[in-house]
């Protein structure tokens, strides 16, 4: 087992949302938008199975949810 094999379980949820901290580059929070399920299937082929995939995108999900919240109350230039 290599050190990245629990990025990649089908686990759904973050374990510590808080753990993000209060700020996000700008960039990557759009890259974590723009991510779908197309690309990482592509990137990953022979690598990721669909519920690793899926677990994947989950966790994405909650962090850009994780940030759109912090955006929506305290503003882009406390988050961004």
């Amino acid at each position: 087992m290599n050190g990245h094999s629990r990025a990649f379980k089908g686990i759904q949820k973050l374990r510590s949302p808080k753990s993000l901290g209060a700020r996000c580059p700008r960039g990557l929070l759009a890259a974590l938008r723009r991510l779908d399920k197309s690309t990482v299937e592509r990137s990953m082929v022979g690598l990721l199975d669909g519920p690793q995939i899926d677990g994947l995108l989950a966790r994405r999900d909650a962090i850009v949810h994780y940030f759109e919240e912090r955006i929506a109350s305290s503003g882009e230039d406390a988050v961004l």
